[in-house]
């Protein structure tokens, strides 16, 4: 009992610290308020979206590290076709679909190691703004 709850505090104590991200039940928060900036910063090793142009702190944001394992069918409610900006901090390629189960349009290709601070524009021609429910790698 003793032990659990030493854990329990500093694991508290580590996240108010901001040294590590809450988890949901789903994932943990993958991107950061940069010190001192106005924008979030994706961890190394995670693809992120955001839901505000340049990945700003006015909106919200939602990050995975669970690539190259296929699709991911359905993206959170709050990022889920609201996503303007995204920071692929990982080793995949990652597709972006506007329909879940990684089905409908994949307009949208996220270069490894790649920002965008807006998803309207890109190679493929197509405008994926406000439009991603779900992503591949």
């Amino acid at each position: 009992m003793k032990r659990a709850l030493a854990l329990t505090v500093s694991a508290l104590s580590l996240t108010t610290a901001g040294l590590i991200a809450p988890a949901t039940a789903a994932q943990a928060t993958t991107a950061t308020q940069a010190k001192g900036r106005d924008y979030w910063v994706c961890l190394n090793g995670y693809f992120c979206l955001g839901d505000y142009p340049s990945m700003s702190i006015h909106g919200a944001s939602w990050g995975t590290n669970h690539l190259g394992k296929g699709c991911i069918k359905s993206l959170p409610k709050k990022i889920d076709n609201k996503a303007s900006s995204m920071d692929n901090g990982s080793r995949f390629k990652v597709w972006l679909y506007d329909k879940k189960n990684c089905a409908g349009v994949s307009g949208y290709q996220a270069k490894k190691y790649s920002k965008d601070k807006n998803l309207k524009t890109n190679k493929f021609g197509v405008n994926m703004d406000n439009r991603v429910s779900s992503i591949k790698s």
